[in-house]
């Protein structure tokens, strides 16, 4: 009998609901383009909402464990999600945490310390000519400067000062020794 009255109002609250909802005020419908135009007629009156709590009695049957897990299920958490494509009961293991080492020493910067590239530094080196002295020596024009036998060349490639010595000046060329390296 409790489930009949139950089902009664319920049909009846439905029924009203939708009853409200098909209700129209006598306004025409605005026009497709421009501005709604003002309307100063009789309007409906709109309805108010309005909230409607129903309890519904337990059957004479339940347990007060069951009305606890009722009450449960209403402010539990949401079921954590997991991915479809895991198999089932599979956990995905904890994030790993970064673990940081303190120290007491601040870490001192690396110096690497680059070989220096006397190959490449030498092409820098432009011997424009070779002529012969009287007294049977050469001399030689290299980087627009007039050298002789045990004169100093330098020159600067990738931030570092090349200098060689001069061994000897013959007709057929000149040749080099390394002597130092300085960064620039």
């Amino acid at each position: 009998m409790r489930i009949s009255k139950l089902v009664h109002v319920l049909v009846l609250l439905w029924l009203g609901a939708a009853l409200a909802s098909m209700a129209q005020d006598d306004r025409p419908p605005p026009p497709r383009d421009g501005p709604t135009p003002a309307y100063d007629g009789p309007s409906a009156p709109q309805p108010q909402p309005t909230e409607i709590n129903v309890e519904l009695p337990l059957p004479s049957g339940a347990s007060a464990a069951a009305e606890e897990a009722a009450d449960t299920s209403v402010t539990s958490a949401p079921p954590e999600l997991r991915d479809p494509f895991w198999p089932v009961g599979y956990k995905p293991p904890p994030p790993k945490s970064k673990v940081v080492k303190k120290t007491d020493e601040p870490t001192k910067p690396v110096v690497v310390e680059i070989p220096p590239k006397w190959d490449e530094a030498l092409k820098q080196v432009n011997v424009k000519g070779i002529m012969k002295k009287g007294a049977g020596g050469y001399m030689a024009v290299i980087n627009n400067q007039i050298c002789s036998e045990k004169d100093a060349i330098s020159t600067v490639y990738d931030g570092r000062k090349y200098t060689w010595r001069i061994d000897s000046i013959s007709a057929k060329g000149a040749s080099f020794s390394k002597l130092e390296v300085n960064k620039q």
